[in-house]
């Protein structure tokens, strides 16, 4: 087919599918509309439908039912794409079909994970979404959370089982639907250690597995038998009854006094501002068993439980009774370790916490980190002798200025925060952080744009032009030829490296500064100095090794580059020189 015939073939399919496609006033995408036919749209819910079950069972069939309207722009034999996902992941192709002569198509699926799905159809550009809900199937397997456990006696045993269908999903306990209650799907018997039966009282945990509570009166062991009403599925699991037993350890921990149990954060104790009052922390203790039963010492057992410090310069520690001691700080900052002893049945048992006391926080330090156009900064509270104040979930603000927004925020934790900044241009900004009402700071941010140097060149005697990592760039000045060597303008060197131009009054120096490199070239003593790691070496140079044409500074180009850590060599070898390749080091 020749060109032309082709060209009006695609014309004419064209023009022949404009009628299917609904006229909603969207441009043609064929270019400007100047026909005068109806502009197109293709509006991705248009006139489509879609069936399917809300819910279904694992292992069943479900079938999801593809339905278009009449201004659907049925296209014969139209292929339809069912696309799933499953818990919020991406979607999948699963399944396809064809539209048939009516617009409609069906897929049958079944799925063996329970959960959420979403499901979309498309044909074409067209799409519709559904959501199916699988739920667990027919109650097949029941297992203990555990084999056994131990537990003191006198306490409330709770037992849980986990309860599955013939595919693995968890069946939950509990009223909403696809759960089972309890009473209606377990039958839970307890033997006590005298073979009496014990009474048992269902409910549903946290974690909505089946829960089987009763009370542990006798030392001994106790049978928990489980089973699947109406089956003979089931599970049997045994409780360990013990006597406290003798004390194999204790436990020192702060007491949270808002919360009325132990602090989870490390403890810091604050000194007080005023040498009258004093700020206090309260200790606590935690006897355990030798089956690893924990509880609060009891009052006849205080006495054998003693407290000391090994800093009674920082710390004053009082025993207040029933395994708890109160620790007052006494003006001065320092890490001070407490120690709770248990002295008894002829053992020494003992536990340290280190405590913390710290001065109040008078002063931020900061340590930025700049990247581009971002600031990773991070906070740390000092007191006024410069030392951490450890300042743990201390709420504190960031005012920016126009241009820079506040990426995310991290609360004081051990007296360190972390913030990250993000600037919409480089530039000098204005930064200010406040924690309470008394400390506060200002600082500047400096984005820099960096430019990273190039890779390769090759430039060219008496061109403008050059090649930059294989692309063409011009040049200020030509390079020129003087002495058997090729003179190139400062500025390249200073592009191609990407290093600082430095200058000085006297316009017989001149310089470049890099990362790790300093070059001076001083044409009055007629000297060179390369500068690296802190180590400066000079060498004689020639009177023409710095020159100047046309108010511009020029030097030997492959001198310097090879100063500078690059390859650079001459071409052609024999002749006269005609270009000069510059590439740097790896």
């Amino acid at each position: 087919m020749n060109k032309k015939l082709k060209s009006a073939f695609i014309k004419l399919t064209i023009l022949a599918l404009l009628p299917l496609l609904p006229a909603t006033g969207m441009a043609s995408s064929l270019g400007e509309n100047k026909s005068n036919l109806p502009a197109v749209s293709l509006d991705t819910s248009l006139d489509i439908s879609l069936k399917s079950p809300d819910r279904v069972k694992a292992g069943e069939d479900f079938t999801i039912s593809l339905v278009t309207g009449e201004n659907f722009p049925l296209l014969l034999n139209q292929e339809a794409a069912l696309f799933e996902s499953f818990a919020g992941e991406a979607f999948k192709l699963v399944k396809s079909s064809r539209l048939d002569k009516n617009g409609t198509a069906e897929v049958t699926l079944k799925n063996f994970t329970a959960g959420d799905y979403q499901y979309q159809v498309r044909v074409g550009p067209y799409k519709k979404d559904i959501k199916v809900t699988v739920l667990p199937g027919k109650p097949a397997q029941i297992k203990g959370k555990e084999e056994s456990f131990f537990l003191e006696v006198g306490r409330m045993a709770e037992v849980e089982f986990i309860v599955e269908d013939s595919f693995g999903n968890k069946i939950a306990a509990g009223n909403k639907p696809g759960q089972h209650l309890p009473e209606e799907l377990l039958q839970v018997s307890v033997i006590d250690p005298a073979h009496n039966a014990v009474e048992v009282e269902l409910s549903s945990s946290l974690s909505e597995n089946f829960l089987a509570r009763f009370q542990v009166e006798k030392t001994g062991d106790y049978q928990v038998t489980a089973s699947l009403a109406g089956t003979d599925i089931f599970d049997t699991l045994t409780v360990h009854s013990r006597e406290f037993g003798a004390v194999s350890q204790i436990e020192l921990t702060v007491r949270d006094m808002d919360n009325g149990g132990p602090a989870s954060a490390e403890p810091v104790l604050r000194t007080g501002e005023n040498a009258k009052k004093r700020n206090s922390l309260e200790l606590e203790t935690v006897l355990v068993g030798q089956y690893g039963f924990r509880r609060a010492p009891l009052t006849s057992e205080d006495i054998n439980i003693f407290f000391s410090t090994n800093r009674p310069d920082l710390l004053l520690v009082e025993k207040t009774g029933g395994g708890k001691a109160l620790i007052t700080e006494k003006g001065k900052a320092g890490l001070a370790t407490v120690t709770a002893a248990y002295l008894a049945e002829g053992k020494g048992l003992q536990d340290n916490i280190d405590v913390r006391i710290v001065n109040m926080p008078s002063q931020i330090h900061l340590e930025i980190s700049l990247e581009g156009l971002t600031a990773a900064v991070e906070a740390t509270l000092l007191d006024k002798n410069g030392q951490p104040a450890y300042e743990e979930t201390k709420e504190y603000n960031i005012v920016v200025p126009p241009g820079v927004n506040l990426i995310s925020k991290k609360t004081f934790q051990n007296g360190k925060a972390n913030f990250v900044l993000q600037a919409e241009d480089y530039g000098s900004y204005t930064v200010s952080m406040s924690a309470g009402n008394r400390v506060s700071r200002t600082f500047v941010l400096t984005f820099e744009q960096t430019v990273a140097p190039a890779g390769n060149a090759v430039i060219f005697v008496g061109q403008e032009f050059y090649f930059k990592d294989g692309e063409p760039e011009k040049i200020s000045h030509a390079p020129w030829l003087s002495y058997g060597h090729v003179f190139v303008p400062v500025d390249f060197i200073a592009d191609f490296f990407a290093v600082e131009i430095l200058s000085f009054p006297s316009v017989k120096k001149i310089g470049f500064r890099g990362k790790n490199v300093e070059i001076i070239i001083d044409k009055d003593s007629s000297t060179l100095s390369l500068t690296e790691k802190g180590t400066t070496k000079t060498q004689p140079i020639g009177h023409k090794f710095l020159q100047e044409k046309n108010n511009t500074h020029f030097v030997p180009a492959v001198i310097i580059a090879r100063l500078l850590g690059a390859e650079a060599d001459y071409f052609p070898k024999s002749g006269e020189i005609e270009h000069v390749s510059i590439t740097l080091k790896p």
